[in-house]
């Protein structure tokens, strides 16, 4: 294919790694979603181009292809009433001639509930039109994912953020320009303004004078994250590093749900399978990678060391313990329960499960943990006997390089050039856990009213054939292995209040 053709560019390898990332949370999004909702909506706000120039799909094509190729979710999606609304939003023009395109050319194998809303706009407006005519009427948004992956840091200020938060099932996958943020942004008073808005205030402004470029760059992921937790949405990021060992971008998501989380970290494991939550163009996203039983284990460890501070002395529901625990862990997922599990019953002295009984009365088979059985933890001291190498909270690697002096991108893809190193080890960005606290900044963990009530936006029917849409409620290259503590630190969640 040829590569003049404006408004299209080479894909690199790290936005291969983040599409896969998106494919695969989508395909647990959309049935999950569509079990609740007979509406849902998928929002790309800074879509780029339908494909690329060597032929692969871009985002908004790669959502709707996952929406209808598996025969078994496309009937799930077309079942009577429901409705699957995609709005595709992208500012410049010749990026959406070839956007628009493209999908006139998936159109005619669509189903008819599910429909396409094009906006040759800004996300900033078309998202701040249709949140004025919400508030207007009086109604809310309806389940929605919105995917927010600009080429830098600005487009999406945090009094924006804030209001989509504010809706009770909106989720968001945020990509974080770290490199053009640190060369262009930070460097430039006259940019300074600009941040401010990115971030909800002036606090990201200590970063300034932090020498080490390493705990600077922490610093403002860390402060964006707390941004979003302080606002209602909590999450986890994902690194992607360049060709120069740079931080390019961190995907930050944002959810209200444990399943988002779940689903999320899911994803994350798909395209890191060791569980650091960073890619390397250096590595082939394609190509299957190694990960290290012994950084598995450590994660069940700390899992199982979570767990018992948590429940220590009481008797739990396995499914309250994903809720609460696993869900909200930074790294585990269901794999690392069964082994948590198993090490705090069959390798702690004294054990410290003492009892697990299935729902029904029955015998369980040794090492099971049914989903529907009740857990019953010893109350004995962190003296009484050693897990082992729990993994909570990660010691902060030394290592890292600035990225002032990196090359050039093209423009518009939220994107850099890449083919690179090894990332520079680095935290995954997870706040410490607090004694009481929901979150990691001292905010309460949140109340849930429904099942994953974290994502969505649902289009009126001919909502969107003016700029005022409303969006309405409807009918690795190989890291250096981390190492892992436990601060003493007790993690506490709210437990929900019920399923309204």
């Amino acid at each position: 294919m040829s590569t003049s053709r404006q408004g299209i560019w080479p894909i690199e390898p790290h936005t291969q790694a983040k599409h896969h990332i998106l494919t695969y949370y989508l395909k647990a999004w959309f049935p999950i979603l569509s079990q609740v909702s007979r509406r849902l909506l998928y929002v790309d706000g800074f879509a780029g181009p339908g494909e690329y120039s060597g032929g692969e799909p871009g985002s908004a094509i790669l959502a709707l292809k996952v929406a209808t190729d598996d025969d078994k979710l496309r009937a799930q999606l077309t079942k009577p009433g429901m409705e699957l609304v995609f709005v595709f939003i992208e500012k410049d023009e010749d990026t959406f001639a070839d956007l628009e395109r493209k999908v006139n050319e998936f159109k005619p194998n669509l189903p008819s509930n599910f429909r396409i809303e094009m906006r040759n706009s800004t996300f900033q407006h078309v998202v701040d039109v249709s949140l004025k005519e919400l508030d207007e009427q009086n109604r809310k948004m309806a389940p929605s994912f919105i995917f927010v992956d600009p080429f830098g840091p600005t487009g999406f200020p945090m009094s924006l953020v804030e209001r989509i938060v504010k809706q009770p099932s909106a989720e968001v996958l945020i990509n974080f320009s770290y490199q053009p943020l640190n060369r262009w942004f930070l460097k430039d008073p006259s940019k300074h303004p600009r941040l401010d808005e990115l971030f909800g205030d002036a606090s990201w402004r200590d970063a300034l004078s932090i020498p080490d470029p390493s705990t600077k760059e922490d610093f403002l992921v860390q402060q964006y994250r707390r941004a979003l937790e302080a606002r209602g949405w909590r999450g986890i990021s994902f690194r992607m590093v360049n060709k120069h060992n740079q931080s390019q971008y961190y995907l930050i998501f944002g959810t209200k749900h444990y399943l988002g989380m779940l689903a999320m970290k899911s994803a994350m494991w798909k395209v890191d399978p060791e569980g650091t939550f960073s890619y390397s163009d250096l590595s082939n996203v394609d190509q299957p990678r190694l990960f290290s039983l012994d950084m598995d284990e450590d994660y069940s460890r700390g899992l199982a060391e979570q767990i018992f501070q948590r429940r220590r002395g009481t008797t739990a529901g396995k499914q309250s313990i994903i809720e609460d625990e696993l869900a909200w862990h930074p790294t585990a997922i269901e794999k690392h329960l069964r082994r948590a599990l198993i090490i705090l019953e069959y390798e702690s002295n004294p054990p410290k499960i003492v009892e697990v009984q299935k729902a029904d009365a029955s015998l369980r088979k040794a090492r099971t943990y049914p989903k529907d059985c009740r857990i019953t933890f010893g109350d004995s001291r962190p003296e009484d006997g050693s897990i082992g190498r729990p993994t909570l909270i990660r010691d902060r690697p030394v290592g890292g390089a600035d990225v002032g002096d990196d090359g050039g991108d093209q423009a518009g893809d939220g994107d850099n050039v890449g083919a690179g190193l090894k990332p520079a080890p680095r935290d995954t960005g997870t706040p410490h856990y607090k004694e009481g606290n929901g979150d990691g900044i001292g905010n309460p963990a949140p109340t849930w009213n429904r099942l994953w009530q974290t994502s969505s936006i649902a289009i009126e029917e001919g909502s969107l054939h003016s700029e005022g849409a409303s969006f309405v409620e409807g009918a690795s290259s190989r890291r250096r292995r981390p190492r892992l503590r436990i601060k003493g630190a007790t993690v506490a969640t709210k437990k929900r209040a019920g399923w309204e």
